[in-house]
């Protein structure tokens, strides 16, 4: 049986990261897990699930600035106040999810 980690086209990698999402966010978000695919964030608000979402990454150092990320999945956590925990696909990477992959593999192996 596939697993969904089977089904993935990048690794999950759990590093710390700060994500910028003005939209969603007044301060920076630290994901759950992050690729060179998308990323899991909890949030206070809900998020637009049929527009595009700009946000910014930071791994090591490296900006990874303009990132469109869309809603790929959502989830309501059961806390007062609500929150909701979403999957983000980045939309427009192409080229820089090689250079985004290569820094979350160099902050991995910083870790140890």
């Amino acid at each position: 049986m596939n697993t969904v980690a089977d089904k993935r086209r990048f690794h999950r990698f759990m590093v710390p990261v700060l994500v910028e999402v003005p939209e969603l966010s007044d301060l920076p978000l630290v994901p759950e897990d992050v690729s060179a695919g998308g990323l899991c964030l909890l949030l206070w608000n809900r998020p637009p699930e049929d527009t595009g979402i700009l946000c910014t990454i930071q791994v090591l150092g490296e900006v990874f600035e303009d990132c469109e990320a869309s809603v790929a999945w959502l989830r309501e956590n059961p806390t007062q106040p609500p929150s909701w925990t979403a999957g983000l696909n980045f939309r427009n990477l192409d080229s820089g999810a090689q250079r985004l992959s290569a820094a979350l593999e160099r902050a991995r192996s910083l870790l140890g």
